[in-house]
């Protein structure tokens, strides 16, 4: 609805700051828009056993490098760092899945910092763990409660807005990415600090990290 109105009061001759602030109005619902036809086409896929996957060795560090910079066209006025150290090996995985993963973490994480805070930022890390390479999506928005840390990956979750985050921006897309996540032989979950697990008492905290598992490229 907000895209064909926008569109429809779109002019030429509009001031420049107003026109400049529906555009990025339309960008950003086009986002939103198309993360829900991805998620409910793979849902679909998922269903039918006809998600296909064609996993190769992916190089971490341009991986991370060019989502940043990806995430910051989008969102100008935001922060996204990249932490990889030297030795990261490739990690096996679907390269245009592996993507989506990410993007729709780094997405929500955006999402969800106020305004005011995304100078602060988001940070795209990487670290090799039990044979494996976990890549991270580390936020500074508000902290979801600990009982919170399963719930928002089943497919239909009725929670409550925690933290300043809504419940309708958690559900489909992480049921999706987790499962696609562990068809390519990882794993994706929320990391909740010992500080947080005692439930909605540490739901002010900040922070959230998003974390996806995954085998290393043996090749």
């Amino acid at each position: 609805t907000s895209i064909v109105g926008f569109v429809e009061v779109l002019s030429p001759d509009l001031p420049r700051e107003e026109l400049e602030r529906y555009i990025a109005i339309l960008r950003r619902d086009g986002v939103r828009l198309m993360a829900v036809v991805e998620d409910i086409g793979a849902r679909s896929r998922l269903l039918r056993n006809r998600l296909n996957l064609s996993p190769i060795g992916v190089p971490v560090p341009a991986l991370l490098v060019d989502l940043a910079r990806e995430a910051e066209e989008h969102w100008p006025d935001a922060l996204v760092s990249v932490r990889c150290p030297p030795g990261i090996p490739a990690v096996w995985a679907d390269p245009t899945w592996l993507r989506q993963i990410l993007w729709s973490l780094l997405r929500n994480a955006l999402r969800f910092i106020p305004e005011r805070q995304r100078s602060k930022g988001v940070v795209l890390s990487a670290r090799q763990r039990q044979g494996r390479v976990e890549l991270r999506v580390q936020d500074n928005g508000p902290r979801l409660p600990g009982d919170y840390r399963e719930a928002i990956f089943q497919e239909i979750a009725k929670l409550p807005p925690a933290g300043g985050r809504p419940h309708s921006g958690l559900g489909l897309g992480l049921y999706v990415m987790r499962a696609v996540a562990r068809r390519m032989g990882g794993d994706l979950w929320l990391e909740v600090p010992r500080s947080a697990r005692n439930g909605a008492r540490r739901a002010a905290s900040r922070g959230n990290t998003f974390c996806v598992r995954l085998p290393i490229d043996a090749q």
